[in-house]
Formats: C-alpha cells, structure tokens, sequence
C-alpha cells in the first residue's frame, strides 16, 4: 500500500509581477517561509517520502525543492510532470498514479486538480462524492491500498502545520 502526499504549493505573486503570466508566477518570500515551516511540520510528523512529483510551474516547483530540502531528501527523488498542471484531469492523473510502484510519493500542483484528486481518489472516480479544498501550503495524506479506492488519512490546513514545525 502506498501513501500519497498532496502538497499545494506556496502563496505566489500575483500574475501582473510575472509579466502577466500566471504560468510565470513564483513563491513570493512569505510563500516560501511558509512552505518552509509546513515541511518542518512534516519532518515532526515523521513524514518521508521516496518520490517528489512537481508541477513544472515555478510556484509548485520551489515548493518542492523546500520539501526537499526540509526532508532532507537527494536532489534526484524530484520530478517535472506535465501532468501535475492546473488543469490536469483527476482521471489523467489517477491513471498514471496507478502505474507506480513507489511507497511514499508526493505530488506538488494546484488547484483545483489537487483539491479534485482527492474526491476522484477516494469515491473510485464516481460523481457526486465529497468536495475537499485544499488551501495553499495545505497537505492531504491518503493511501492507496492495491485495487481498491484510496483511504484519505489526513487533511491539513497550513497552519497546523506550521505550529507543528518544532523550531
């Protein structure tokens, strides 16, 4: 069985400092604080992963490279993903998670794909299940037992787990 972290990323500038491009917008240095402080609350937690996923947009990557960073994983477990973009389908990225053979993974995106992931994991892809939000910097935990549909574990909001972080 695996587990699978859903990591939103990071408070980002707004799209008039990237150019205009929301595909261009980076953590601002509060969203990279607190994206520090989230992953130090993980490390309290015990959390570990084999594999970051990312999306290739700047907000969701530098989330990631914090995780790393706070988990103190290899620069090598992080991986681009198309697939992780806003816009990405839960059946798309459901699909693929199926082919993986990892047993922590994490995935580092956006809404709504992420906050939509979670409902499609947990109901087998089926309309009209729960509606999950995930806040940015928020944190779902679920597993994913072998042909069955996933098991949500915990859902954390940023700033429980930033009080967790230990400093």
């Amino acid at each position: 069985m695996a587990t699978l972290y859903l990591v939103r990323h990071g408070i980002a500038e707004p799209a008039e400092l990237a150019g205009g491009s929301d595909e261009e917008r980076r953590l601002t240095a509060k969203g990279a604080q607190r994206a520090r402080e989230v992953a130090r609350g993980l490390c309290s937690l015990g959390v570990t992963v084999d594999r970051i996923f990312t999306s290739p947009l700047p907000r969701a990557r530098e989330t990631a490279e914090i995780l790393i960073e706070e988990l103190d994983l290899a620069r090598d477990c992080l991986t681009e993903m198309t697939l992780l973009r806003p816009e990405s389908s839960p059946a798309e990225i459901a699909e693929w998670l199926g082919g993986l053979a990892l047993n922590s993974i994490s995935l580092v995106g956006h809404n709504p794909s992420l906050s939509n992931l979670i409902s499609y994991l947990i109901t087998g892809g089926r309309p009209g299940g729960p509606t999950f939000e995930l806040k940015k910097c928020g944190i779902a935990c679920l597993e994913l037992p072998e042909n069955e549909t996933a098991r949500l574990k915990w859902l954390a909001e940023p700033r429980l787990l930033r009080r967790l972080r230990g400093d």
